[in-house]
């Protein structure tokens, strides 16, 4: 029973939906040290994007009725980036205040990028980003680019979203046909 988001809400802003769309980068991997031996562990994350999902609480968006777009003042997320320690990010409870979006100028802020790696494949690269041009940018990956860099991004707008009340539509449903998931 979870309906697409125009269909839910047919006048949500095309604007924002696009700013949206711009800084999605699904299925990001990076690598920190290419072609030199080093000792590793294995890790599976085993649902990582249900389990990103869960800790950001982004199920409430993806079900409720209608999603408000607010815009808030650039500056309270500047001074939130400029105070910036990994320690915030490793608690889960801080996790709920990265669900949202922001303008950027980019000055070599590490950032995700599109663009050529090889001859024939588009792909995504972290990469120092220089362009005169503004970027929408998700706030996981500015925080990640503040901590990367020691610096944050300069933020020129900066908006997140809010859950209407749950939609009626929703029904249980069954993964694998066993498990019944309400």
């Amino acid at each position: 029973g979870v309906r697409p988001p125009l269909e839910r809400q047919p006048d949500f802003p095309r604007d924002v939906l696009g700013y949206s769309m711009n800084a999605y980068y699904g299925g990001r991997a990076e690598c920190r040290i290419r072609l030199v031996p080093v000792p590793v562990v294995y890790c599976d994350f085993l649902a990582m994007y249900s389990t990103v999902c869960a800790l950001l609480g982004l199920w409430q968006l993806l079900t409720s009725t209608t999603v408000r777009v607010i815009e808030h003042d650039p500056a309270q997320l500047q001074a939130r980036l400029d105070a910036l320690t990994p320690e915030l990010l490793l608690d889960p409870a801080s996790w709920p205040g990265l669900v949202g979006l922001a303008q950027i100028a980019p000055d070599g802020d590490v950032l995700p990028v599109r663009g050529r790696y090889d001859e024939r494949n588009l792909g995504i690269g972290l990469n120092p980003l220089h362009t005169r041009e503004t970027m929408w940018y998700a706030l996981p990956d500015l925080h990640a680019s503040a901590l990367l860099t020691g610096r944050a991004p300069a933020i020129l707008r900066h908006i997140t979203f809010e859950p209407g009340r749950k939609a009626r539509t929703l029904r249980p449903a069954r993964l694998r046909g066993k498990v019944k998931l309400d």
